[in-house]
């Protein structure tokens, strides 16, 4: 007899509610269609998790620990577009064979902002509305326009704005 409580608590997977993965190279959840299942043929595991880690050893063996536990799965973001094909059913895409994934950057370089970094002088002068037309005179566009050492330092506001709130 089935046990109807379970039955009712668990969602049913539908086109508006299909099934999610995670990858476990790169953490992200990540529709069940857009993954490939980590290769357990040994030989090509171990070429994988070399590519994957590169000289990280950290990340190498935190990989092994993850695939030691059982199936896992990673998302198509770690191949190239040529190592994609269509199905034969028409209906999705799907891994090569011969695939093989790109390497994957665990410490990203992320530009340091430094506070301490001198004003640089007034550069050229970046436009903000409007382009330039031969009808109108250029100190009228120029009033209205930022340089590009104005423009960088908006950008790098924005990005620290935004570290700031995560």
């Amino acid at each position: 007899m089935m046990d109807t409580a379970n039955d009712e608590k668990k969602p049913k997977r539908t086109n508006e509610n299909p099934r999610r993965r995670t990858c476990v190279i790169c953490k992200a959840s990540v529709l069940n269609c857009q993954m490939t299942t980590f290769t357990r043929v040994a030989d090509k595991q171990e070429e994988w998790i070399k590519i994957l880690s590169g000289d990280d050893e950290e990340f190498e063996k935190k990989l092994r620990e993850k695939l030691a536990g059982g199936r896992k799965y990673v998302c198509f973001d770690h191949f190239e577009m040529s190592s994609l094909s269509a199905k034969k059913t028409g209906e999705g895409v799907e891994l090569r064979r011969n695939a093989k994934p790109i390497p994957f950057a665990t410490n990203p370089v992320v530009p340091e902002v430094k506070e301490d970094v001198p004003m640089p002088e007034k550069e050229e002068e970046i436009p903000v509305e409007e382009p330039m037309t031969p009808d109108e005179p250029e100190e009228e566009i120029n009033q209205n326009a930022l340089t590009s050492t104005e423009l960088l330092l908006f950008w790098a506001e924005q990005a620290v704005q935004k570290a700031e709130e995560r």
